[in-house]
Order: C-alpha cells, then structure tokens, then sequence
C-alpha cells in the first residue's frame, strides 16, 4: 500500500546479450478500485445475510440455472432439515408428494422465460406436519437483462388456508349464489347456488370468461356490465339490482373488489320482491334472527380501539347486565386487558391474518365486579373491510366449549378411575385367593393324613388326645376361614351401599369384656387386656357392627403388639364415647397412619403376616357408618394407639360406600 493505494506489482529480471541477469524491471498496478470493490462485495454478502436472518420469512437464493444455493436460518427453524441438506435440487422432496410434481413444473417454467415464480404447495414442518405455505421467486438481472440470481421466499400460510377453506364452506351453505373472477374475468369459484340459479354446473363455469357465459350481460347499458367494470377498474365495492332476461329473474347484486385484483360477487334471485317486498323485510329478520340468536358469540369491534358496535343476545349474556356496545373492548373486558388479546386484535386489524384457537382457557366476570371464572372457547378473530376494502373493524365468533372440556376431564378421570379399579380388583383377587389356600391346604393336608392312618388300621388315631388335636387344629382353620369370607362379605356390601346399621341400646363396656372374654385363648398372658375408665356406657349402635370393631382392633394389637400388654380404656363424653385400644409392638410410620385404614394396607411386610388387609378398613367403614371417627397415634417401636369416637345417639350420616374392587 502506498499513499491510501493499493498495487499489485511484477518483478522481471533484465538479461544482456549473453543471457546474464544484469537488472530486475518492476512493474505496479493500481487495484485500489478492484480491493473496494471485493469489499464493498463481501460487506454486502454479510449484510444480506444479516437481513435475511432476522426476516420471519423464509428466504433462499439459486444460481441462475436454479441450483438452489442459500437458505437463511428461518427455513431451517421451520423445517428442521441439516444445514445444505436441501441444496440443489433436493428442495422438492419437503413438499408434499402430491405437491411435488406441480411445484417442480412451475419451477421449472420460470427458469425457462424468467417470469416471476409464484405457488402455494404442502412444505414439511419439523414437526413432521405439512403446512400449506405459499412460494415466491423473483429473477436478478444485470445491467444487460442477464439472470444472475433467482431470490425466493416462502411464507406460512396454514392458518389461512384452513380460514380460506371456512370461508368457502360458509359460502357454499350462504343462501346467496356467489361467483369470482379474477383480473382477467376468468371464474375462479361458484357455489352450489350459482349453479342452481344460472343452470350452469360448476365444471362449465370454472376457468371460463364470465362475458362468455353471460354474454347479455357484457351490454354497455346493462348495470351488470357498468357495475362490474367499476369494481374491476375502481376498486370499489358495488350493490344494485337489474333484471337479467336470459334467465327471467331479478337479481339483488353485491359485487366486491378482491386482494388478487379479480372481484367477488354474491346475488340472489329477488324476482319476488317486484311483487312482495314483504319478503325482502322477512329475510332481513331472519338474517337478523340468526345473529341474535344464535348458539354461538358474535360480536362486531369497530376501528382500531376496537369498539363495540354490535353484539348478539349470546354474547351479552356471556356478560350478564355489563353495558358492551359503544364501549372499547379494553374498557368493557378490563379483566381481559393484557398484551396477548391487544397484541392479538391489533394483529388481525392490521394484517388481516385472521385468529383461531379451540379449547382456549379465558378468566371472565359475568358481571360487572363479579369473580372471575374459568371459561373455555373456540374463538376466532376476522378481519372486517368496509367499501373502500380497508380495515373496518374486528368479527368476533365464539363458542362456549366449557361443558365440553370439563366433560372430557371427567371422562379422562374416569377412564384412570376405572383402571384403578381394575388393578385394585386383581390385587383384592390374587390376596384372597392366596389367603384361601392356606387355611384350605391345612385342612386338606391334615384330612388326608387322618384317612391314610384310617387305612392302616392306625386306632392311635382315635385317641382322645389325638382327636382332641385334629378338633382344635381344624377349629383353628375353618375360623380362619370365616374370618376371610366375612371379611370378603363385608368388603362387598360397603362397595354396594349396603353396609346397615341396625341399632339399639347396650353397655360398650360389657361388649368389650364378653370380647376379651371370648379371645382370651388367642391372647398371651401378658396380653390380656384389662379394661379401665368407665364400667358403664350406654349408647345406640349396632351391636354385632361394634363388636366386630373391637374385635378387629384387639386381633390387630395381638399382630402387632409383639407379645406385650395391651390395654383398653373407654372414656364417657358428653355426646359420645372414645374407645382406645394400645399395644406396646412395632409401631406404625407416621406417613402410614392414614394410609393403614384403605384396603390391602398393613403396619408390616405383608409376607410376615397373613390375612387380606382389610380389618382396620371394615373397622373404618363400619365406625364412619355410625357417624364417628377413627384415627391412630404411634411410632415406630413405641406401639400404637387406636382412638374410636362414637356419638352415643344416631346422627344423619349414612354408609360411607367405598369402591374396592
């Protein structure tokens, strides 16, 4: 570099006659020019990534032959596809298949006369859906007309299409017949109306100039031709009504500007109303009557702070007495004042881009200074245009889905009920038939033992001491059995509701002594119990039901109570008994202390104990049943309390029914 230039220089050596080096000539050229221009070059290149990147849209680039070279980083975000994976030719393979060919062809086409490429097709989201998106291309030339580049975008249109295809529905079911051309007056669609009313059928119509298939209404005096002609070429909307005599009707037309420069037309047949304008005032109300009354929300937001212009008996009802109409959406809806439905509605305003969502959660008061309330909608927010096809305002259509999803909830919570039930019903299931085999296995073990000793002639059997032996052990084990089935037994009456309670008047005390009385062989010497507190209680209760309460509450303490004293206690309240029964054994995990009283829980490893798991649950259901209460008090290697609160007289409380199986 000399002076702020840049040279470029070359060194030859100068030879004499003989061929020896004798000098070097050097020879500089001024590059100055070409090095700004490499980096004018490659600060443009970074700036038009730069730009490219921030874009929302998809922006790519091709050679001029239209090998695919650039992609920004938004196509990649949206498609998911490695960096260069798409390059070249690989592009066509993110359309849909049904797309492929017709995006191929198109492309193909511009390459061949440089016309701009324009198409809408199915690109593959990274998330595996295919979204409708709409392509565009433009050619680069040089100061000679020469292609240097093809620079393209893709922009999601999804949502619109899916609104585009709403609307085409609403359209084909509208009691109005509708036609549009484009700009070159070609028929772009028609509904089943316009079929009906022109007896054209839709596969004549499409694609065809519409002066062609209405050729008396191309007449310079027709207000068909002068109307038409000035929506095409003014861009305004139009309405008149004019008598078209191919087909002996008048027709009441609404003719509108579209945003592909063709025109929208709806019409309907009102040859009637030259004789009974009484039906034109009747349809008007019934049109009136739908948005009145319907089952869905309407309303209508007026200008750019949204105000209310009009809304529908649903929607005020949504709302209760809160006045709506000539208020703006913020001040009316303030618990809805947020930057999602500001942003949201100032978004459609503006762009057009109109606004669905389904199952959409929405805190509202139904009044003015009411609570807030969960509310679900489907909800979709449109685009309004007037005449002159500029923003208007906001269509708000809404539908209150709240019943719905809460009823889908229920149906979920009692599909997982239902398996919980299930599961529960196994495991009751595989329990009993465990806890049944082992009473059933001794008994049958111990028969078969007495009848091969019968067979021998062994008379020893017949001993007194013998006999004595089989009686105690085969009473030991058909009370087991009892025990279970009624266990069983009463497992299934609390499922079905049909836990009674037959009440009447006795002495708890006495109970629980004839009780001690009859386990007695069942406790060890240190654990008899011994009752204390009261000698005489006398309260309203089913009898049998309370028994078996204390019953299952000392079996409980001779499980657990590790050989130890156990005692009793009964204290007399006011309006009701405690009944407390102690051990000194094991102990019980304080996280277990509620979860003891459901079905197949116990204090330990059920493989160190047996039965079904279910005494301190009946012992629940029962006491619940007489309107008390149930708890336990223990830790672990410091035994357990098990508190019983009974009201003396009966209450209002019923059988608490448990699903168990």
């Amino acid at each position: 570099e000399l002076q702020g230039r840049v040279y470029s220089t070359n060194y030859v050596p100068t030879l004499n006659s003989q061929g020896e080096v004798v000098g070097i000539s050097a020879v500089s050229t001024d590059i100055t020019d070409i090095k700004q221009t490499e980096r004018a070059l490659a600060e443009s290149e970074a700036k038009f990534r730069t730009i490219a990147d921030a874009m929302p849209q998809m922006v790519w680039s091709t050679l001029p032959d239209g090998f695919h070279d650039y992609y920004n980083k938004r196509w990649y975000e949206f498609t998911g596809v490695p960096d260069g994976s798409t390059d070249g030719e690989k592009w066509n393979g993110m359309f849909h298949p049904e797309d492929q060919e017709r995006a191929s062809k198109t492309w193909k086409k511009s390459l061949e006369t440089g016309e701009p490429y324009e198409i809408e097709y199915r690109l593959r989201h990274h998330s595996g859906v295919y979204r409708w998106t709409l392509g565009r291309a433009l050619a680069i030339r040089n100061e000679t007309g020469e292609i240097i580049r093809w620079m393209g975008t893709c922009t999601d249109i999804h949502e619109q299409k899916i609104y585009e295809h709403k609307i085409l529905e609403i359209i084909e079911t509208m009691g109005d017949a509708f036609f549009s051309v484009d700009k070159d007056w070609l028929i772009t669609q028609v509904n089943h109306n316009h079929e009906i009313i022109s007896k054209i059928p839709r596969a004549e119509s499409l694609g065809k100039n519409f002066w062609e298939l209405f050729p008396t209404a191309k007449d310079p005096n027709s207000l068909y031709s002068i109307n038409f002609q000035r929506v095409m070429n003014e861009r305004v909307a139009v309405e008149f009504e004019d008598y078209y005599e191919p087909l002996n009707i008048w027709t009441a037309v609404n003719a509108y500007p579209t945003s592909n420069d063709g025109m929208a037309v709806f019409y309907r047949d009102i040859s009637i109303k030259r004789t009974a304008n009484n039906l034109i005032e009747k349809e008007k109300k019934k049109f009136e009557a739908i948005f009145v009354d319907s089952p869905a929300l309407m309303a209508l937001l007026k200008g750019p702070t949204f105000i209310f212009e009009k809304v529908n008996r649903k929607y005020q009802e949504l709302f209760g007495e809160r006045q709506l109409i000539g208020k703006t959406f913020k001040d009316a809806l303030q618990e809805l004042e947020d930057e999602f439905f500001n942003n949201l509605l100032t978004n459609v305003f503006i762009t057009g881009e109109a606004f669905s969502a389904t199952d959409m959660l929405v805190r509202i008061a139904r009044g003015p200074g009411g609570e807030l309330e969960d509310v679900y909608f489907d909800f979709s927010y449109t685009q309004v245009l007037d005449g002159d096809s500029k923003p208007y305002g906001i269509y708000i259509h809404a539908v209150d889905v709240t019943e719905k999803v809460m009823a889908r909830r229920s149906l979920e919570k009692s599909s997982s009920d239902l398996r919980e039930a299930i599961r529960a019903r196994d495991e009751f299931l595989s329990i009993a038939s465990h806890e049944l085999k082992t009473p059933l296995t001794s008994l049958k073990l111990q028969a078969q033992l007495f009848q091969r000793a019968v067979k021998r002639g062994d008379e020893s059997v017949f001993a007194k001491e013998r006999v004595t032996e089989i009686v105690v052990k085969t009473d030991k084990q058909t009370t087991r059995l009892t025990r279970l089935v009624d266990d069983m037994l009463d497992v299934a009456r609390i499922r079905s509701g049909k836990l009674n309670v037959e009440r009447e008047e006795f002495d708890l005390c006495e109970l629980v002594i004839e009780s001690i009385e009859r386990l007695k062989s069942q406790f060890s010497e240190k654990e008899i119990p011994k009752l204390s507190g009261e000698t005489e209680v006398i309260g309203c209760w089913d009898k049998l039901r309370i028994e078996q309460v204390v019953t299952n509450l000392f079996t409980n303490a001779i499980r657990y109570g590790d050989g130890k004293p156990v005692k009793v206690e009964i204290k007399n309240l006011e309006d009701s008994i405690i009944l407390t029964v102690t051990d000194q054994g094991v102990g019980i995990a304080k996280e277990s202390h509620t979860k003891i009283f459901d079905r197949f829980e116990r204090a330990i490893n059920a493989n160190e104990v047996s039965g079904l798991g279910l005494g301190l649950f009946i012992t629940k259901q029962i006491v619940v049943a007489h309107g008390g209460k149930i708890w336990v008090e223990s830790e672990v290697g410091l035994g357990s309390t098990f508190f019983v609160e009974l009201p003396k007289k009966a209450t209002d409380s019923s059988t608490e029914v448990v699903n168990v199986l």
